[in-house]
């Protein structure tokens, strides 16, 4: 399954890549709590990637959530023929919502 960023900029596989949340810090040492950063790093690459950016931790978490949620379903329907046949799910992408554009909600999976 392919992850796409936030901005729709960057596109990392979900499979050989490690996500993590963190909260940034500024140029003066301190932390930035209005800035919690999903950032995936990828197998066989050198660097990291800056995914997305929420206002709160938990709001970031959530997005992880979601994510692992998406993968499941599309494992699902890769590996499980009859759940295949039973389910109009097709999805093999995930963008990172907007936190603007839409309340993150809990995946209903």
């Amino acid at each position: 399954m392919r992850i796409i960023s936030q901005d729709g900029m960057q596109d990392v596989p979900y499979e050989c890549s490690r996500f993590s949340v963190f909260t940034q810090i500024g140029m003066d040492g301190k932390y930035n709590p209005k800035k919690n950063v999903i950032r995936a790093y990828v197998s066989g690459d050198a660097g990291m990637v800056n995914m997305a950016e929420y206002s709160t931790p938990e709001k970031a978490i959530k997005e992880l959530e979601n994510i692992r949620n998406e993968y499941e379903m599309a494992e699902m329907c890769k590996y499980d023929e009859q759940y295949r046949l039973n389910t109009s799910y097709r999805r093999f992408c995930y963008q990172l919502s907007q936190e603007n554009d839409k309340e993150l909600i809990e995946c209903p999976f």
